[in-house]
């Protein structure tokens, strides 16, 4: 039973530690149709020399229509003590990397052991673009930052793996939980940014076909690969109002209210500033120190 089925699967991502799961109809368009292979020699992730070849890949996985995401939330209390470019930042992305990478593979070899065909995606192994996943799985809405997807409880505080799979599973739908209002008029992450690649547009832009805040990401890459105070960068996830909160009913209430349109959100946003969330350095959760 597809209902079972789809159940069962999110029961295993939670008992393999995912922290959020969704079931989504896979996007045929979500698959990556180029790649860059870097030269042989140490690269930071994800960063290749700018004059790397661009090669088209054909898709040769088998049709798989549906596909499993889930999240990794990172560390809270760290965050809280980080500026989020500084030493810690790349360990807490690395942390939940091989996270989901573990999720994704042993999913995927269950599935595989029913007798379907499945395939694993995660940081080392990657064959589609994350957030179209994550949105056609009711994992949240893309964020002012145009690659990162929020969630409502974890905002993007979190890393992401997916499995794609012909086991036939009933898909979650897309959500909507105001988070295109809030970004048109909060800009925290933009002001914040210290690549600047952050766009301060009010509305997102057409970009290759799609709707999305065009930001930078070449300005984000290179800033990550050179931070003098560190490796990488997660200044935006500390000091996004939709990530930097401890659990707590006032806060649920303020992203309640913040998720009703675009005056409450210039309203929430303003008392984020005034409390001064996004900027505390709290020396006691600093235990890499």
């Amino acid at each position: 039973d597809p209902e079972q089925m789809s159940q069962h699967m999110k029961d295993v991502a939670y008992y393999l530690r995912a922290d959020e799961v969704g079931i989504g109809n896979m996007p045929s368009y979500a698959y990556y149709g180029f790649k860059q292979v870097p030269p042989q020699g140490l690269f930071p992730a994800g960063i290749v020399p700018p004059d790397t070849p661009i090669h088209q890949i054909p898709n040769t996985e088998p049709d798989l229509p549906y596909v499993i995401t889930f999240a990794v939330e990172q560390h809270l209390e760290t965050y809280l003590a980080s500026t989020g470019y500084d030493g810690i930042s790349v360990s807490q992305s690395f942390r939940c990397y091989h996270a989901v990478a573990n999720i994704a593979v042993i999913m995927a070899r269950y599935i595989r052991s029913l007798g379907y065909n499945a395939r694993a995606h995660h940081f080392g192994n990657y064959d589609l673009a994350v957030p179209p996943a994550l949105i056609a799985s009711g994992m949240g809405e893309l964020s002012r930052t145009g690659d990162c997807v929020a969630h409502p409880r974890m905002g993007f505080r979190n890393k992401c793996g997916a499995v794609t799979t012909d086991l036939p599973l009933v898909p979650d739908k897309p959500i909507d939980f105001g988070l295109l209002d809030f970004c048109r008029v909060c800009n925290k992450c933009a002001d914040n940014c210290p690549a600047g690649a952050i766009t301060h547009d009010k509305d997102p832009v057409v970009q290759n076909g799609y709707l999305r805040w065009n930001s930078d990401m070449k300005k984000c890459a290179t800033f990550r690969a050179g931070n003098d105070e560190g490796v990488n960068c997660g200044r935006c996830v500390k000091v996004c109002p939709w990530n930097s909160k401890e659990d707590s009913w006032f806060h649920e209430a303020g992203l309640w209210i913040g998720s009703k349109g675009e005056t409450a959100s210039a309203l929430l946003k303003k008392i984020d500033d005034m409390f001064g969330y996004g900027t505390e350095e709290i020396t006691q959760y600093k235990w890499w120190l």
